[in-house]
């Protein structure tokens, strides 16, 4: 048996501050929890039609071909990155093969040591998300599937509305994990 020893960056024994309780952080308004472990692959095609049949093939999704969507699956979700580039992230259920998943027609670069998935729901997410960034997450402007590459608190993320609770995920390099992280907990506490 493989045991899989990737730690998180939001492990609570790697946190300092008020904020390293755990991997979850709850106000009246929000809930912010790390999602993992998660494996992230960049996926590259200049057809999308040969990698859309690949991906149909494993999973029962298709491909997001139109600009900031998302597509959900059991276990997963592919996200559009740009015209010839897509997120696809999987969960990980501790073990898994460390090969990235053959897909006919695509480049397939594995992420995973490199992206954290950090995920922001409740009664009020949208203020939280706003307070650090200059996308309009109202409903009428982001909905379910909806996805972005934006900078939140001067950080490069991707959010993704996951379903119209509203959840979200924001996925954002490991090395800034930490940082989001605080920023996330001290923004909830004093922004929402």
């Amino acid at each position: 048996m493989i045991e899989d020893l990737r730690q998180s960056p939001l492990h609570p024994s790697l946190l300092d501050g008020p904020h390293h309780k755990g991997v979850e952080h709850r106000t009246r308004a929000v809930t912010i929890r790390a999602l993992g472990p998660r494996r992230f692959f960049a996926l590259r095609a200049r057809d999308p039609a040969p990698l859309a049949a690949s991906l149909r093939e494993r999973w029962p999704v298709e491909l997001p071909c139109s600009p900031n969507r998302s597509a959900f699956f059991p276990g997963g979700m592919v996200v559009w990155w740009s015209p010839d580039e897509w997120l696809l992230s999987l969960d990980d259920p501790g073990i898994s093969p460390r090969l990235p998943p053959p897909l006919g027609g695509a480049h397939v670069v594995d992420l995973t040591g490199g992206l954290v998935a950090v995920e922001v729901a409740g009664p009020d997410p949208r203020a939280l998300l706003g307070a650090g960034c200059w996308l309009d997450f109202h409903p009428r402007a982001f909905h379910t599937g909806d996805a972005a590459q934006t900078l939140l608190a001067k950080a490069n993320v991707t959010v993704v509305m996951t379903n119209d609770a509203p959840v979200y995920e924001v996925v954002v390099r490991r090395s800034f994990a930490p940082y989001l992280w605080r920023w996330l907990c001290h923004a909830a506490d004093v922004v929402v």
